[in-house]
């Protein structure tokens, strides 16, 4: 073939099957970088599995498109990069660490899932401006702390952020010890602490991530107790609306006085302006709320001291 017949069609030709040569240079030093280390619990957990999964399902329906046009270089581009995906997913999940091979393949990839989930929540903080991150540090111990109990990785979690922005965790740790537990107590102190942090007007993505960090939270340990999701659906509801700028707190809690004693302590404790008219005479509200179970829990507070409570559905 002469010069003259040479096209520029012949010219990409060339130029692509340079590059796909090059392409498994790549993927070769790609690999045999981590590849003498996989065994190495540190280089494993250096490692993406969600990105690499990612990446398997992004290639795979190009390979298929590449294959179905005739477009047969690009498809084998494609394939030795799914390859490498699929040798770093072996070692993001530590297959060659020693005495994880034996717990099988689903148990190393849902704990090294688990593990970049929690480290993701982490990299939150970089990203969540410190606007009221005193607050926030609070909000986090109160989390932690709903159940009576603060596990480890949950203070580990939490002191990550309060190093952050040169706050003094050990002050809260200290109230811990002097506060007798009350569980009413502090159920609605965190609602109040999220309450009050939402009327300082955040911007919403730092918001949105806050609530991301709080379900980081409650996961940390692999256990949501009871009391977590409790909250943390009362919680969700109080930063979604703020977020969205809709107002969807479904249940009301009600108190019918029975009597004047109850009457006057009510208006001590409530805003007289929380008096509603309803069938047969006034009653006090409480508050609403976004979780049923929230609000059962709240009319438990006051009935336990003697008072007529409703949970009301609001349309």
């Amino acid at each position: 073939m002469s010069l003259t017949d040479f096209s520029f069609q012949d010219f990409i030709r060339i130029w692509v099957r340079i590059a796909l040569l090059l392409i498994f240079v790549e993927a070769y030093l790609t690999v045999n970088k981590i590849w003498i280390r996989k065994h190495e619990q540190v280089v494993s957990e250096s490692v993406s599995v969600s990105a690499q999964l990612l990446a398997l399902a992004t290639g795979i329906p190009f390979i298929a498109l590449y294959v179905m046009e005739g477009a047969y270089e690009g498809a084998i581009g494609d394939g030795v990069f799914l390859l490498v995906n699929l040798i770093m997913i072996m070692i993001g999940i530590g297959f060659w660490v020693e005495g994880r091979r034996k717990l099988g393949l689903w148990a190393n990839l849902k704990k090294a899932m688990r593990l970049e989930k929690n480290e993701a929540s982490v990299l939150l903080a970089s990203f969540i401006k410190p606007v009221g991150a005193r607050q926030v540090v609070q909000i986090l111990h109160g989390l932690a702390n709903i159940d009576s109990h603060l596990d480890e990785r949950e203070l580990g979690f939490i002191r990550s952020f309060a190093d952050k922005w040169h706050i003094d965790l050990d002050e809260y740790l200290s109230t811990d010890e002097a506060k007798e537990a009350n569980a009413g107590e502090s159920f609605a102190e965190l609602r109040i602490l999220v309450r009050d942090y939402v009327r300082m007007s955040p911007p919403k993505d730092q918001a949105s991530q806050l609530r991301d960090v709080l379900t980081s939270l409650v996961e940390i340990d692999g256990n949501v107790t009871h009391e977590e999701e409790i909250i943390m659906n009362e919680l969700g509801g109080l930063i979604d609306d703020y977020v969205s700028g809709t107002k969807s707190a479904s249940f009301a809690v009600l108190i019918a006085p029975q009597n004047s004693a109850q009457e006057v302590a009510l208006c001590e404790i409530l805003p007289i302006n929380t008096k509603e008219q309803r069938l047969g005479g006034e009653v006090f509200k409480v508050g609403q709320y976004y979780s049923r179970e929230y609000a059962d829990m709240v009319c438990g507070w006051y009935r336990d001291t003697g008072y007529l409570t409703i949970n009301e559905g609001v349309e």
